[in-house]
């Protein structure tokens, strides 16, 4: 998922502003900033596909520019709705993807913006997960060619979130990085996504942030770390506390996290509710739930940023065009997850 938030370019006056990146160190190794994502290029080969190991992968490349968050976990050691629900409510009213069957009501950032009259749109490029709430989120739900143009305009939102192609998975031909997905098309998506913000106008006050919801199910020598409960769905210790999930790759691009000369990584904790405290502190926003309060352990993603840095420069970064992709054969059985939803009665008044 792609977020995007808009931050003035000179935030003297406004309470908090003061706040400086801690936890912030330069890359000794190039290795430290690449858990296997460039071996993955040549590693994660899809059915019958061959990926050149001197692929110009932006995603990688965009690391190397910007800020890398290595200890930011998935919100819970669950599946995909669980924590999509989270990058949307900082919490989950369930533990599996099956037990979506009905439109959900647990509030959302969106209705935080709403009621505060600040603007906000969520694009998508196949099958909106806002649609697990029926209708509600129709009117601020847009295609992804909107998001181009509104990016190009400078007419985006105060917060933007927005998905890739989720569908045919099981074809090799999606753009989540989901297997058996080409990652090809997935790196082109977010090459596209960010040349639009950052060769738009508004690109000097943007939080353009990449992550994704879960971990895939792959091996990580790290241990997850515990934060509160946001709710009881996931039962919770005699502290109050549960798992968090595998880290997951985040970046955060802005003129406020240049790298410049050597990659930059931070290391406090974070998870999908830090970039609704990023959205909830320049907002004045209330949080959704204890997890993305104030006092939580989990870190604001405003501590990335550095206020005495501003530097609107967009480095040199990849284009790749996402491939023509062989399918995969049609015996192969993927995750239908995606098609579910879109053929679900949830999502009946959404054309797609």
């Amino acid at each position: 998922m792609v977020a995007a938030t808009a931050l003035p370019a000179t935030p003297a006056g406004r309470s908090g502003w003061d706040l400086q990146p801690q936890h912030v160190r330069r890359a000794t190794d190039v290795r430290e900033l690449r858990p296997g994502w460039r071996d993955l290029v040549t590693a994660m080969t899809q059915c019958s596909l061959r990926i050149p190991r001197r692929y110009p992968s932006f995603f990688s490349e965009l690391a190397m520019k910007f800020t890398t968050l290595d200890r930011y976990h998935c919100s819970i050691l669950a599946e995909t709705f669980p924590n999509r629900f989270f990058q949307h409510s900082a919490q989950t009213p369930v533990l599996h993807n099956g037990e979506v069957v009905v439109a959900q009501t647990v509030p959302t950032i969106w209705d935080s913006l709403a009621a505060a009259g600040i603007s906000g749109k969520y694009y998508f490029t196949d099958v909106p997960f806002v649609a697990v709430w029926g209708n509600k989120y129709l009117p601020i739900a847009h295609t992804f060619p909107e998001f181009l143009a509104d990016a190009a305009a400078g007419t985006l939102p105060a917060a933007s979130f927005l998905d890739p192609k989720f569908q045919d998975e099981d074809q090799g031909t999606s753009g989540d990085d989901h297997p058996h997905g080409d990652i090809r098309v997935g790196d082109a998506f977010m090459s596209q996504a960010f040349h639009a913000v950052a060769s738009g106008p508004g690109w000097a006050k943007t939080v353009f942030v990449i992550t994704y919801d879960e971990w895939g199910g792959f091996f990580d020598h790290v241990a997850p770390p515990r934060s509160v409960a946001a709710n009881d769905v996931d039962p919770p210790d005699d502290n109050g506390d549960v798992l968090l999930g595998i880290r997951v790759p985040t970046i955060v691009a802005s003129p406020w996290t240049h790298g410049h000369d050597e990659p930059r990584i931070h290391s406090h904790l974070f998870d999908h509710t830090s970039v609704l405290k990023l959205i909830e502190w320049r907002w004045r926003l209330p949080h959704l739930t204890l997890r993305d309060a104030p006092d939580s352990n989990i870190t604001n993603l405003a501590h990335v940023l550095d206020f005495q840095g501003h530097d609107p420069h967009v480095p040199r970064l990849p284009t790749p065009v996402a491939p023509v992709i062989e399918a995969c054969p049609p015996a192969f059985v993927g995750d239908r997850l995606w098609k579910q939803l879109r053929e679900s009665p949830m999502a009946k008044d959404w054309r797609l």
